[in-house]
């Protein structure tokens, strides 16, 4: 049986972005060997952060080779419900494991701000950001189950249920993650621009850390086209509505999860350069 188009792009996707992934990790865990430093918390951050998410792409080729990935949802509900089922069975670990590693690679990064920049108050607003980002991860894993009654509706829509809110809370996550995002991204560029280094290295550093722009930008794209709910006849049939585009959504976060490993992995390059001069960052109270 010949794979739909959506289904072969996500299946490119996932082979080229699954290898990046590990190959960036790796690079990372050589930086250390060669500065002879042992992993810190940021690094077995990053390391959960790979199983996560290589996980979560394992998920995603799955709902491509066996669950219809890529039909559209009238097609399948008309010629193989059992792989809407399957695909709807699917979605649910598939944003859970997109949020842990996302969270993962925030908490990572985090981290190795904390490491680079040791002063109070940045060290507060890191820890304040942690704080934020479990409580994103928890606001995602509430959603995933606390929706829909019963929860069996999540996955099975051919059983009576219904869903509350389910378009406001992942817009709500969704503007969570951006804003978290947005905020890590900008917070360590005062402390950069003040590092005792020529301006040549200052812009190499904050470029390299401005590589989560990227990630932010794509994710406030995918945000702006998600979260919509789409409801058909067949659908109806089913007792209830269900999130539209599947094909999408997975896409979507794959290639989040793609942008933000390469993020996380660029921030050891970064501590390869700067973490020489943290006596030098500017001491804040």
């Amino acid at each position: 049986m010949t794979l739909p188009l959506g289904a072969v792009q996500l299946a490119v996707v996932s082979f080229i972005v699954g290898p990046m992934a590990i190959i960036a990790v790796a690079l990372r865990l050589w930086s250390r060997y060669l500065q002879g430093r042992k992993l810190a918390a940021n690094d077995y951050l990053a390391l959960v952060a790979l199983v996560l998410a290589e996980s979560a792409l394992s998920v995603f080729l799955a709902a491509g080779f066996a669950a219809g990935l890529g039909v559209h949802l009238d097609e399948l509900l008309a010629t193989a419900p059992q792989k809407f089922a399957l695909h709807m069975k699917l979605f649910v670990p598939a944003q859970l494991l997109w949020a842990a590693a996302n969270s993962c690679v925030k908490a990572s990064i985090l981290y190795l701000y904390i490491d680079l920049f040791p002063s109070k108050v940045f060290c507060r607003l890191c820890y304040g950001t942690l704080f934020t980002t479990a409580a994103y991860f928890t606001m995602v894993l509430l959603e995933t189950f606390a929706l829909c009654k019963p929860v069996q509706y999540n996955w099975d829509k051919s059983i009576e249920g219904h869903c509350t809110g389910e378009n406001i809370a992942y817009l709500v996550a969704g503007i969570v993650n951006l804003t978290i995002d947005t905020f890590i991204v900008i917070l360590p560029m005062p402390l950069v621009f003040n590092l005792q280094l020529i301006l040549s290295k200052k812009i190499a550093v904050s470029a390299m850390f401005s590589l989560g722009v990227f990630c932010t930008l794509h994710g406030a794209k995918g945000s702006s086209n998600s979260g919509g709910v789409y409801s058909s006849r067949s659908s109806r049939k089913l007792n209830g509505k269900v999130k539209g585009n599947l094909t999408r959504d997975f896409e979507r976060l794959d290639d989040e999860l793609a942008l933000h490993e390469v993020h996380i992995n660029s921030h050891s390059i970064v501590g390869l350069i700067s973490s020489d001069h943290k006596s030098s960052s500017p001491s804040l109270p």
